[in-house]
């Protein structure tokens, strides 16, 4: 595709297989590394994750967050939340504000004991499974993909 002339439809094709190869890699495996760094998917030169022991507690969160109820009914509530926002941007800054001035001056916090957040923590059936991921992601780097130049 260095021409100046239009592709050809096997090049199309073959720029359209490879935007399709990046764009699933990356709903896979970057899905947490945006704050991580450009183009190294997650990765230092030694082959782990960036930052070792952080690295492996972020990706064992994101596990977990991913199979989290909370975070399906966050899926589902962005689109909704950009529809609206793109709609009346003043009024859902005023709801936010509103929330956090409400959040300042109740405390919720103050109504959960450590303890109970422990219990529940630990009762959860999805600990298990972000013990699981933090120790296999351990042992094994996740893939690399290929990068195109």
């Amino acid at each position: 595709m260095t021409s100046l002339t239009a592709p050809t439809p096997q090049e199309r094709l073959a720029s359209s297989r490879k935007a399709i190869v990046r764009h699933m890699s990356r709903d896979s495996h970057d899905e947490h590394d945006d704050d991580a760094g450009a183009g190294h998917g997650g990765e230092s030169d030694s082959g782990g994750f960036e930052g070792g022991a952080w690295g492996i507690l972020k990706h064992a969160l994101g596990a977990w967050w991913r199979h989290h109820p909370v975070s399906v009914a966050f899926g589902l509530a962005k689109p909704t939340l950009k529809h609206y926002a793109e709609e009346k941007p003043l009024q859902l800054l005023g709801i936010a504000a509103a929330a956090g001035a409400a959040a300042v001056v109740l405390r919720p916090w103050r109504l959960v004991s450590i303890g109970s957040l422990l219990l529940a923590t630990l009762k959860s059936s999805e600990l298990p499974g972000a013990l699981l991921s933090m120790l296999s992601s351990a042992s094994s780097p996740p893939e690399q993909t290929p990068r195109s130049k």
